[in-house]
């Protein structure tokens, strides 16, 4: 059995439309400047990336970073990011879908979601919808990816952490960062631990690659200790030809 883990790394009736707006956008930016603790950073990789793959990326994540979220307030990816299309900017760039490589419009964008999928998990977050690859992705552990398809699949979840949070994306040193922010300390951590099994492939055809079996638990910490280990769930990802091609993306 194979462990890896996820390091943690936490009104003037003469213009009231203006004046409305303005007074928003106030509030907003006092918010914003209040809430500096890190509670969670999740970092993938992208210097194995086209130009087009990034551009894609740095697209979709400029399209929530800075998003403030409200206890109780539920992120859904799809709408944040919205339709995946060249009018928006996005460029054909290559994936994997169903193990073949092929160039599509928006390519890269699940590098974007399965990111931070890990950074809302070790904030602690609830996840209302996820889905994952047909197959594994590079970037990430094992069972840890979140795949998304406007108006079909997407990524939801919920700020159970009882103060306001913002996220934060952005592309830096080769690696894509997303991360949460809250107003202060959080009383646990969190990190995440994917364990992996593989299953043989029938003796009778060599040229598959084992099955992969992914148990995803979340380790809630205190002052460095475990209090309590969560099972999250368990993903599954059958045998496939071994023909040298990386997993998907």
């Amino acid at each position: 059995m194979q462990q890896k883990r996820v390091p943690v790394r936490k009104y003037a009736i003469t213009c009231p439309v203006f004046l409305l707006f303005l007074t928003l956008a106030s509030r907003a930016l006092a918010d914003y400047e209040q809430i500096q603790v890190r509670l969670s950073s999740c970092a993938t990789s992208v210097s194995h990336q086209t130009a087009q793959t990034v551009r894609n990326i740095r697209l979709a994540v400029d399209k929530f970073s800075g998003k403030i979220l409200e206890p109780g307030q539920v992120f859904s990816f799809n709408d944040a990011v919205g339709r995946i299309t060249p009018v928006e900017g996005y460029q054909p760039a290559p994936t994997f879908i169903d193990g073949k490589r092929d160039d599509v419009t928006g390519g890269g964008i699940c590098q974007v979601s399965s990111t931070l999928y890990c950074a809302a998990l070790q904030a602690g977050l609830t996840i209302i919808e996820r889905h994952k690859h047909s197959f594994p992705v590079t970037y990430l552990p094992v069972g840890l990816d979140a795949t998304i398809a406007y108006g079909q699949k997407d990524l939801r979840f919920k700020n159970t952490s009882g103060q306001t949070l913002v996220i934060k994306g952005e592309i830096v040193g080769g690696r894509l960062v997303i991360s949460f922010y809250g107003e202060r300390e959080p009383e646990h951590t969190y990190e995440l631990v994917s364990e992996i099994n593989e299953i043989p492939p029938p003796e009778t055809d060599r040229k598959l690659m084992p099955a992969l079996e992914a148990l995803v638990y979340r380790l809630e910490m205190k002052n460095n200790e475990v209090i309590s280990k969560q099972f999250l769930y368990r993903d599954y990802y059958p045998c496939r030809i071994n023909n040298n091609t990386p997993s998907e993306e």
